[in-house]
């Protein structure tokens, strides 16, 4: 038979909540300015990227008076180029080279700002992104601010949920959680912990947090529902091995060894178990001798007394949270 002694692991305690996913980025596209629509390029699902056309309104005007701009632009330019030539020779005065420059300059502004009114002729994708349901087609007139479809990046879900009041001083951001969809229990994703709320819910008394689920398949899909699972870290309890726990109709227990080396039963409540070690609620004591292979062979009361060398008889580190080990034998 061979002793354990006792260690304290930590608890680890889980919180479960229902949360529903959203895109990490989401918006409705709308028009920046009116106009009959002239093209629709793109189709709803469709993947776009940042920058790409979905909507070009008619233009015609707007071209007309790029290539005016243009035009009074380059001749701006041209009498800028002689005046600058003819003051060397005192043919112009500074203030007409002036006067011409400052013409260039009102010249190059109108163009600009006809290029950027025929810009906004062509309506873009704000980021990459899925594009939703439109009901726009050619020759429809789309006035200024109306909606014209969503787009949702849906590189990341972010899932929001809450958590009980006792659990809200237990979180922090980076926090590992685990998600599985309720329409598909089998399907789980590991996310991070990515916003907490300041404040807790007056009336729920929950605290509302958000974690991002790295989605680059496109798999899951915003609106969906998830069941959400944290584990947040309890206080100390006993650590024993697993092999150490006796059963019969009472209850669970353990051997203990008192400084006599009679050993003496001590009922145990199984808090959470992990690898060959398990937590356990009971009166232990970090340091306590007991039992851990060979209980059933021991009955209260009886003397027994480690023997063995003394290199086999120092603790053997476990692995995190798990009890020590000390060999030795009992007779």
């Amino acid at each position: 038979m061979t002793t354990a002694e006792i260690r304290l692991g930590q608890r680890s305690d889980r919180v479960s909540a229902v949360g529903s996913g959203r895109a990490v980025r989401s918006l409705t596209v709308a028009a920046q300015v009116g106009g009959i629509v002239g093209e629709v390029a793109f189709r709803p699902g469709q993947r776009v990227e940042a920058k790409d056309p979905l909507v070009v309104l008619e233009n015609e005007a707007e071209r007309i008076s790029v290539d005016r701009a243009a035009a009074a632009r380059d001749q701006a330019k041209a009498t800028v180029d002689r005046y600058e030539v003819l003051a060397r020779t005192s043919a112009v005065s500074t203030a007409q080279l002036e006067q011409a420059r400052t013409d260039l300059a009102v010249a190059e502004a109108d163009l600009a700002a006809a290029r950027h009114a025929l810009e906004q002729r062509t309506i873009r994708a704000p980021f990459g992104g899925i594009m939703g349901l439109t009901t726009l087609t050619a020759g429809d007139y789309l006035a200024t601010g109306a909606s014209i479809a969503t787009i949702d990046d849906r590189s990341t879900l972010v899932i929001e949920f809450t958590i009980p009041e006792a659990a809200a001083g237990s979180v922090e951001l980076g926090q590992p959680v685990r998600a599985a969809l309720v329409s598909r229990p089998g399907d789980v994703f590991a996310g991070t912990i990515s916003a907490i709320d300041s404040r807790l819910d007056p009336t729920s008394r929950s605290l509302s947090v958000e974690a991002e689920v790295p989605n680059a398949d496109g798999r899951l899909i915003p609106g969906s529902t998830f069941s959400v699972e944290l584990r947040i870290e309890g206080g100390d309890a006993p650590a024993v091995p697993g092999l150490a726990i006796q059963w019969d109709r009472n209850g669970a227990y353990v051997w203990r060894l008192k400084p006599d080396r009679a050993v003496e039963r001590v009922s145990i409540a199984i808090l959470e178990r992990g690898g060959s070690a398990v937590l356990v609620d009971a009166e232990l004591s970090p340091g306590d001798l007991i039992v851990h292979e060979g209980g059933d062979q021991v009955r209260t009361g009886q003397t027994v007394a480690p023997v063995g060398d003394a290199a086999a008889e120092q603790p053997t580190e476990l692995s995190a949270r798990q009890a020590g080990e000390v060999d030795g034998r009992i007779h």
